[in-house]
């Protein structure tokens, strides 16, 4: 914790920048929603997107390492765009480094990984698996461990 903190004028502050954070959104059971629109709302669920959100070139991402398996950047950037192309949405969002940027955020949160140039859902697991095993259990219930962690020491000092 001593990393985080920074001296003002001789007095010492918490730097408030969180380690990680996610965001869960609870939606309507998901049967008879089309392929993309259920990725769509993955996305939404784990604050992937926001409500609203025109630019969701994110969704196209995540559909086609879905469909495809395995994908180079490249190819990623291809079927974002023909997917994109074929639902009638903008080409807007489908630069080379906002992809890049997209594939960061799935990285980061646990979902994919990058395996000899492609990526794909980590460690080539079912999404449902994946999200148990790296986004559960490495950053909710981290989180949640430490939130709790806070609340005792809140409950020892203000007793």
């Amino acid at each position: 914790m001593e990393r985080y903190k920074k001296i003002v004028q001789n007095k010492e502050i918490m730097n408030d920048r969180p380690l990680s954070e996610i965001t869960l959104r609870k939606y309507e059971h998901p049967g008879g929603l089309e392929k993309r629109a259920l990725v769509r709302k993955i996305c939404l669920s784990i604050g992937l997107l926001n409500p609203g959100d025109s630019r969701d070139v994110i969704v196209d991402i995540l559909y086609s390492i879905f469909t495809k398996k395995q994908l180079t950047t490249e190819e990623i950037i291809n079927e974002a765009r023909v997917n994109r192309g074929k639902g009638k949405n903008s080409s807007q969002g489908t630069s080379q480094s906002n992809i890049r940027t997209q594939l960061r955020k799935l990285k980061n949160i646990g979902l994919i990984e990058k395996n000899e140039r492609k990526y794909r859902v980590r460690e080539g697991l079912a999404l449902s698996e994946a999200f148990k095993k790296h986004v559960r259990e490495e950053i909710i219930d981290n989180i949640l461990q430490r939130v709790e962690k806070l609340m005792e020491e809140a409950d020892k000092r203000f007793s």
